[in-house]
């Protein structure tokens, strides 16, 4: 038995890390074509990577500098979820019907 519990959790005075603005993803399910939409335009090349429920890389794409918007086409993938990254940018989930 337990006489003592101890406890860490995150103080509220201190400071977070500074989160990656979030992507925007659509449509999401996807059956055809997905866009991905950067916060704003990167002003440099970013690389999108997507992997499969099981973590396996499936898809790589290196935008261009300047490029707001990314697109990839699922229209031969099986269905399922999808995860993403974005350079930069953090993660998204895309469903695929």
């Amino acid at each position: 038995f337990c006489r003592e519990v101890t406890v860490d959790a995150p103080n509220a005075t201190e400071e977070s890390q500074p989160q990656a603005p979030a992507v925007k993803v659509w449509p999401n399910p996807a059956r055809s074509g997905v866009v991905v939409e950067l916060p704003q335009p990167s002003p440099r090349p970013v690389r999108l990577v997507l992997y499969d429920a099981l973590g396996r890389e499936v898809y790589r794409m290196l935008s261009r500098a300047g490029d707001r918007q990314l697109f990839f086409d699922v229209s031969g993938w099986a269905g399922g979820v999808y995860f993403g990254q974005v350079e930069g940018y953090g993660f998204f989930k895309v469903v695929v019907e």
